[in-house]
């Protein structure tokens, strides 16, 4: 971090893995919205991370505290927050994806499977389907706007 270059590690398997891809790390986005300040992004963004204990802790804790189901990226969200909020501040987290993604890891930390959601049965039985173009926003920004939405 002192150099402010990223660099690209190899992915190292965790509870909290959404995908196996080459490049996980949202710091070279994270970067183009500060324009490339390191500086600024510090200034207000804070990076937190957990155990993969810590991690199925804070979701068991969760729900039985207060029934929400987090996912693993949201454990890490939620957890960040509770440690970095002062008593009288609020906050918010978000949280992109459904527990049932990380089916194995939910098992790990509540001690049993969830019931996998018909919308999501739904999607299962779709047919996978994947588009190669150019790694550009041009490109991007065309097939969006060629896409025929009802």
């Amino acid at each position: 971090l002192d150099s402010c270059q990223y660099e690209v590690r190899p992915t190292v398997a965790t509870y909290a893995n959404a995908m196996d891809v080459s490049d996980p790390s949202n710091f070279p986005r994270m970067m183009e919205l500060y324009h490339h300040s390191f500086d600024k992004l510090t200034n207000e963004v804070t990076g937190f991370s957990l155990s993969d204990e810590s991690l199925l802790e804070t979701i068991r804790t969760c729900k039985e505290s207060t029934d929400y189901l987090l996912d693993p990226h949201g454990a890490i969200g939620y957890a960040g927050l509770k440690k970095h909020l002062k008593a009288e501040q609020q906050g918010v987290f978000l949280e992109t994806a459904h527990p049932i993604k990380f089916a194995p890891t939910m098992v790990k930390a509540l001690g049993e499977a969830l019931v996998i959601p018909e919308f999501v049965q739904d999607l299962m039985a779709k047919k996978k389907q994947s588009l190669q173009m150019k790694f550009d926003f041009a490109s991007l920004s065309e097939f969006l706007l060629g896409l025929d939405i009802k």
